[in-house]
């Protein structure tokens, strides 16, 4: 965000800190990037029983010897403290922890203290070598299979899975009497426009001993996409996607997620995990900690515009600077987050039921709100007119549906979209080069919105029109070729479109096993990654389990 004349300008949140001066998590990050105590991040490997712990460190002060600095340890009810070692700025050493007791499997933990009473830098050191996650493995005997005219059940001990026969997706999965998944699989992709699922078929037969398989193929768009269910006698789906043709109109950049996406009922509002991380150290609200829990929406008195957050930036329910000052709110940027490297991640209600990924750490996930029905602004159900621009990938569009919009500079320009319902939404945004634009319902002058705006906005409902008979209708934006005094163009934004009525609330489980954010590359981690693309037979496989599980 930068100033201008008249007017205040951006297109994202920079920074380490926030407007409320509170830490973000790449404060964390660059702390221990340029850090000037360096410990190797990992186990201590080759430690002799019965002897101190050796710690090798190296000092990237410019100015300060470490041995005026304080260490602090704790290997576990034991701590002590001791002066720092005797090491000149750019020299490398031994530190000894002056402890005998410790076992295997238990963690040095080292705080760097400097005078005055600072932490300089902090670790916890696994001694011995950590057990690597493993895929998990089918067990139990094979659920029982049964089908009728319009769906297909597995059936196991404690759990069962109904699929449609017209849609290929699970209506409902149930653990115990508890309802912990209400659809999918579906393919997810982020980054990129992901045509419609057309349903072709559905079978299910006993694979093996523990074993039963649901075979769904379908198309998205012109690619021919199946999904393999596999579940055991204990819970346990196992889903392998096949894209067996590559998407056309990829983005140039590649796409952000790649993976699949399973619907949970909205009352599965917490979750637990266990995660591989690139420090051994976080603090308690970090959305990068290798493990803990986060409800939805937190126990704190509800935000306000340009007043305070009580809580840390995690907490956050709001982003006034993106939807604007009338933001709604969403889940808490900790329970949104994106975890790598999973080992375990859970979703359940208040009780514990509900579904857990269980992976060798290849795999991230996320949870979020399940995305309303919209239609971007390429599906090729919107008619343009025009000279328009049709954008994806850039700087300006990451935070648009399906990081894509479109727009024209031409006055008499529109896009007309053709839907069925009662009810219709246009996704834009507002922005200092945006104009008035005339919308029109069933061909019938309707209203003229202004999209003006100081600063850029996201995915704003700019127009809403209920109260229509049930059937087929059109919406046509037309460019008026007018703008806002204070606007330096006419232009439209065009984001996506969203049919009234919608369905049920319920929350969705993204499951990647390909991800990459360039963007983030600068904050280290598992985020940078090689270039996400879809080719001819692109395929993953992502676990997780029914069951109930501890989320506290």
């Amino acid at each position: 965000m930068f100033p201008l004349p008249h007017k205040v300008s951006g297109t994202a949140e920079w920074g380490l800190l926030d407007i409320w001066r509170r830490e973000k998590p790449e404060y964390w990050l660059t702390k221990k990037a340029y850090s000037p105590v360096r410990v190797p991040d990992a186990p201590l490997i080759g430690q002799k029983p019965r002897t101190p712990l050796v710690v090798p460190v190296s000092n990237w002060f410019d100015f300060t010897n470490l041995s005026e600095l304080t260490v602090r340890w704790q290997v576990g009810a034991a701590k002590g403290t001791m002066p720092g070692i005797d090491l000149k700025p750019g020299a490398s050493g031994k530190l000894t922890v002056p402890y005998r007791s410790w076992r295997e499997g238990e963690a040095l933990k080292l705080e760097f203290i400097d005078g005055q009473d600072r932490i300089v830098d902090s670790y916890a050191l696994h001694i011995g070598p950590v057990r690597t996650p493993v895929r998990p493995r089918p067990d139990g005997s094979a659920p029982a299979v049964e089908e009728s005219d319009t769906r297909i059940t597995l059936t196991g001990a404690g759990f069962s899975i109904a699929f449609s026969k017209s849609t290929g997706l699970i209506t409902e999965a149930r653990h115990g009497t508890t309802t912990v998944l209400t659809d999918g699989p579906y393919l997810h992709q982020r980054g990129g426009y992901l045509p419609s699922w057309t349903f072709g078929s559905i079978t299910a037969k006993r694979t093996d001993k523990h074993t039963s398989t649901v075979t769904i193929k379908g198309t998205y768009g012109e690619s021919p996409v199946s999904f393999d269910v596999a579940v055991d006698g204990t819970g346990l789906i196992t889903t392998t996607y096949t894209i067996a043709k590559a998407f056309s109109g990829q983005p140039s950049g590649g796409y952000k997620e790649l993976g699949v996406r399973f619907c949970a009922p909205e009352e599965a509002d917490r979750i637990g995990w266990r995660t591989g991380s690139l420090w051994s150290v976080y603090p308690d609200d970090h959305i990068g900690r290798p493990s803990g829990t986060a409800v939805a929406v937190p126990q704190q008195a509800a935000p306000a515009y340009r007043e305070r957050p009580q809580g840390s930036w995690s907490q956050d329910t709001h982003t006034y600077f993106l939807y604007g000052k009338d933001d709604e709110g969403r889940e808490c940027n900790d329970f949104r987050a994106l975890r790598s490297a999973v080992h375990t991640y859970a979703l359940t209600r208040t009780d514990g039921t509900g579904v857990r990924v269980e992976s060798d750490g290849s795999v991230a996930a996320r949870v979020d709100r399940t995305p309303l029905r919209w239609f971007d602004d390429t599906d090729p159900a919107i008619t343009y007119h025009g000279a328009w621009t049709h954008a994806h990938g850039e700087g300006w569009t990451h935070d648009d549906y399906a990081d894509t919009e479109s727009f024209t500079f031409t006055a008499g320009d529109w896009c007309e979209f053709a839907f069925t319902g009662t009810g219709i939404e246009w996704i834009g945004g507002f922005g200092s080069n945006l104009g008035k634009i005339d919308v029109f319902i069933d061909g019938q002058l309707d209203t003229t919105v202004d999209q003006y705006g100081p600063v850029k906005q996201y995915q704003q409902v700019v127009y809403r029109k209920t109260g229509l008979a049930e059937g087929r209708h059109t919406i046509r934006l037309v460019v008026t070729g007018e703008k806002n005094p204070s606007s330096s163009n006419i232009l439209p934004l065009v984001d996506a479109f969203h049919v009234l009525p919608d369905a049920a609330a319920s929350r969705s489980l993204y499951i990647d096993t390909h991800w990459n954010y360039p963007d983030f590359g600068y904050g280290g981690g598992d985020y940078y990654r090689p270039t996400v693309r879809i080719t001819d037979g692109t395929t993953g496989t992502v676990s997780l389990r029914l069951g109930s599980f501890e989320t506290h």
